[in-house]
C-alpha cells in the first residue's frame, strides 16, 4: 500500500515537473514573440518606412478617391449615364474602402512597434479607429438608399439619402483632419507637411466649387422649369377665356 503511494506521488511530482517545464516553455516562447513586437526589436529604417505607407496609402484615400468618388455624381453628371455614374461611384468607393483597411491596418502595426496603442497625444490612433468604422457603415447606408430607389414602389426616404450624403462629407473632412495629426506624430519633414497641407487644400477648394457651381445650376434649371410651368398655365387660362362657349341650340 505504501508502495502504491510512493509511486502515486512520484507520479504527481512527474506531472508537475512536466506542467512546470511546459509552462515555462510557453512563458518563454511569448516573452520571445511579444518582444518580436516591442520598439526595440524593430530598426528605426523599418519604423519610418510604416510610416511613410501608412501616411501614403491613407492620404491618397481620404484626399483623392473618396473625394472623387463623391463629387462624380455632380462632376459628371450630364456626361455619362445615370448607370454609369452609380458603376463609377461604387467602383471608386470599393476601392477607396480596400486601400482603407489595407492602411489601417498598416496603421495598427504602426502603433505597436512605436507603443502608441491609444495613447497618443493628438487622439489620432482613437479618431483613425472610429472614422474607420464610420466608413465601413458608409456603404451599406448607401446601398440601402439604392435600394430603396430602385424597387419598384420607389419608397425611398430622403433622410437615408441625406445621411449617406452629409455623413460621408464629414468623414471625409475628419479623415483629413486626422491625417494631419498623423503627420505630426510621425515627426514628418516640412516638405511632406507642406505637400499634405497644399493637396488636401487643393481637392478642398475644387470639390466646394464644382459642388456650389452644381447646386446654383440645379436651382436655376428649377426656376426656369417652374417659369416655363407658370407660363404654360396662363397660355391655357387665356386659351380658356377666348376660346368662345360651343352651346347646343335647341330644337
Amino acid at each position: 500500500m505504501q508502495r502504491q503511494q510512493r509511486s502515486f506521488s512520484l507520479l504527481l511530482l512527474l506531472l508537475a515537473g512536466a506542467c512546470h517545464v511546459l509552462t515555462a516553455s510557453a512563458s518563454e516562447v511569448a516573452a520571445t514573440k511579444e518582444s518580436s513586437l516591442l520598439p526595440r526589436a524593430v530598426a528605426p529604417a523599418t519604423k519610418h518606412r510604416s510610416d511613410k505607407v501608412h501616411g501614403i496609402i491613407m492620404g491618397v484615400t481620404v484626399i483623392i478617391i473618396f473625394p472623387f468618388a463623391s463629387i462624380s455624381w455632380r462632376l459628371l453628371d450630364r456626361l455619362v449615364s445615370g448607370k454609369t455614374l452609380f458603376r463609377i461611384h461604387v467602383a471608386c468607393q470599393v476601392l477607396g474602402l480596400a486601400m482603407l483597411i489595407v492602411g489601417f491596418g498598416i496603421g495598427v502595426w504602426v502603433c505597436i512597434i512605436h507603443k502608441e496603442v491609444y495613447n497618443d497625444e493628438w487622439g489620432h490612433v482613437i479618431l483613425g479607429t472610429i472614422l474607420m468604422a464610420l466608413f465601413i457603415v458608409q456603404p451599406v447606408i448607401g446601398q440601402l438608399h439604392h435600394y430603396l430607389y430602385i424597387s419598384p414602389s420607389r419608397r425611398t426616404q430622403p433622410w437615408i439619402r441625406s445621411l449617406h450624403v452629409w455623413l460621408g462629407r464629414l468623414l471625409m473632412v475628419a479623415a483629413i483632419v486626422n491625417g494631419a495629426t498623423g503627420i505630426v506624430l510621425a515627426n514628418n519633414t516640412p516638405g511632406g507637411e507642406k505637400g499634405y497641407s497644399a493637396a488636401a487644400g487643393i481637392v478642398g477648394v475644387a470639390y466646394i466649387v464644382i459642388l456650389v457651381l452644381w447646386y446654383w445650376n440645379r436651382s436655376k434649371q428649377d426656376i426656369e422649369k417652374d417659369s416655363h410651368d407658370t407660363s404654360e398655365e396662363r397660355h391655357a387660362d387665356v386659351e380658356r377665356k377666348i376660346t368662345p362657349a360651343v352651346g347646343v341650340d335647341p330644337m
